[in-house]
């Protein structure tokens, strides 16, 4: 972006709250979280020139499974939501809502000197903004290899395929921001 000057006498009033949790069930594992944060940009005058408020949440379940020959398989989903409202004379983002849902699989398995391992992911996530409704979906995949040929040496190996969806800033950013000092332009078409 393009290089502005910072202003002065600007003061941030920021709350930000975060809650984390986990538990299994036998091999179960399960994780959740929840997000709120908070600022508003007040100028030296007291008025309250920008306000930013962004809540996220989300879930994640994942089931390790075990087998005899030492392969070990882990499958999962996970789910996140993010509210991003903004408002003010410098709100450079849109106001917007994402949504995503991923399910995820990893196969791991030594092989004498070797340990072979590959993991896949899919991810689906849909943007709302101003009148837009995007969906994109990605597909991520690795192979890997790790030959252990002396006992402190050995090479990895590793082919991989990688897709990961925009955000909103890369797709919906446009204007100024100040705390960067450039001016952002997303672009919808990516």
């Amino acid at each position: 972006g393009q290089s502005l000057a910072g202003e002065t006498g600007v003061r941030i009033d920021l709350d930000h709250t975060r809650f984390d949790g986990q538990f299994r069930y036998g091999n179960h594992q399960f994780s959740a979280q929840y997000q709120d944060y908070q600022h508003e940009e007040i100028e030296d005058t007291g008025e309250v020139a920008t306000k930013f408020d962004k809540v996220t949440h989300g879930a994640r379940w994942q089931l390790p499974l075990y087998f005899q020959s030492r392969q070990e398989v882990v499958v999962g989903a996970e789910f996140q939501q993010e509210d991003l409202k903004i408002s003010g004379e410098e709100a450079f983002l849109p106001n917007s809502e994402s949504k995503q849902a991923i399910a995820f699989a990893s196969w791991k398995r030594p092989l004498g000197a070797h340990d072979v391992s590959a993991s896949a992911r899919f991810q689906q996530q849909t943007l709302a903004f101003n009148d837009t409704k995007r969906k994109d979906e990605t597909f991520s995949a690795v192979l890997a290899n790790r030959w252990q040929f002396l006992p402190t040496w050995a090479i990895n190996a590793q082919l991989s395929h990688n897709e990961r969806a925009p955000s909103i800033e890369e797709i919906g950013a446009d204007g100024v921001h100040l705390a960067t000092q450039s001016y952002d332009e997303g672009n919808a078409n990516i």
